[in-house]
């Protein structure tokens, strides 16, 4: 889809606002992109798509946020995160990275999406790598859809996570969500006695069984 009028002036107008604030690398990067406005109900602050050259951005973020989104999605391809976190899955299950078929790259990407973990832990390494504290406190204050965006400053959910890649961090992330499962497993455990080898009886008294 061709970029309107308004998305073309948007986008010469992002280009300038990324070099005026020192960003030479991220203006020239986004002049291969084009610019689309998402409509104000969409669910998306923002997004990168490098396959078919596009940034898509909410009409609602304002002149300091839509700074930090877009150095935030570039950074998501520059820093490969995919990629990286595709090849460490496929490790695990003993392929080699760089002789996958197709059917085997479907099946990583369905594990990968399976959850929020990969995005959240992405999301920590650019906060590592990629902002600067002013960067940190307008990200803070952002609100979308009337509630504030959080979990995009590792240093305010996980402090001693700063100096680690998106790897570490995503193994950190599958050992809490391990751990939670299993705490919540544990309370799900009903107490009490078998009374013979079909009825069992909670420590309150109900029966289970036939």
């Amino acid at each position: 889809m061709a970029m309107t009028k308004q998305e073309k002036l948007l986008k010469l107008w992002l280009i300038r606002k990324l070099k005026s604030q020192g960003y030479l690398t991220y203006a020239k990067i986004l002049r291969e992109f084009d610019v689309q406005l998402l409509s104000e109900n969409s669910s998306a602050v923002a997004y990168l798509d490098p396959s078919k050259g596009l940034f898509a951005m909410h009409p609602t973020l304002d002149d300091n946020q839509v700074s930090v989104i877009i150095r935030h999605e570039i950074l998501h391809a520059y820093l490969q995160h995919e990629k990286r976190l595709l090849d460490k899955l496929a490790k695990e299950h003993d392929l080699n990275p760089n002789e996958l078929d197709d059917l085997s790259i479907k099946k990583l990407k369905q594990e990968l999406y399976s959850n929020k973990l990969y995005n959240i832990a992405g999301d920590y390494e650019i906060s590592n790598k990629g902002y600067t504290d002013k960067d940190k406190d307008i990200v803070r204050n952002l609100i979308f859809n009337g509630r504030v965006v959080s979990g995009l400053v590792t240093e305010d959910e996980h402090p001693d996570w700063v100096d680690m890649s998106i790897e570490e961090m995503f193994d950190e992330l599958r050992k809490q969500k391990q751990q939670d499962k299993n705490a919540q497993d544990e309370n799900n455990i009903i107490l009490g006695a078998l009374q013979d080898e079909t009825t069992f009886v909670d420590i309150e008294g109900h029966v289970y069984g036939v």
